[in-house]
């Protein structure tokens, strides 16, 4: 946690420092392409480090499912024993198919 503060404060100083130059650029009457470069650095450096992040959330690799966790959130829920409607028509032999298993169910 103490990493992602760091470099959030150190990407809040950048573009502080790029903001105070584009000033000092401006005022001192730079060439324009000085002042185009920190215009697009101050642009373009937070969309790059947006997509960096967006893409090490979407590409992290999930953790394993615990179902003795879950199967005992449920218990806990009170919805340990719920049955669904095909389970009670399968249970009644309604809509039963040759070949057809539990495991086949969308």
């Amino acid at each position: 946690m103490k990493l992602k503060r760091i470099l959030a404060l150190t990407g809040a100083l950048l573009l502080v420092a790029l903001f105070v130059l584009a000033i000092i650029l401006a005022v001192t009457g730079a060439p324009k392409n000085y002042l185009m470069a920190v215009i697009f650095s101050m642009v373009f450096i937070p969309i790059i480090m947006f997509a960096m992040g967006l893409m090490t959330r979407v590409l992290k690799p999930s953790e394993p499912v615990d179902m003795e966790a879950l199967k005992a959130e449920a218990e806990k829920a009170g919805m340990a024993g719920t049955r669904t409607a095909h389970d009670k028509a399968e249970d009644k032999g309604v809509g039963k198919t040759k070949g057809c298993d539990k495991t086949s169910r969308p």
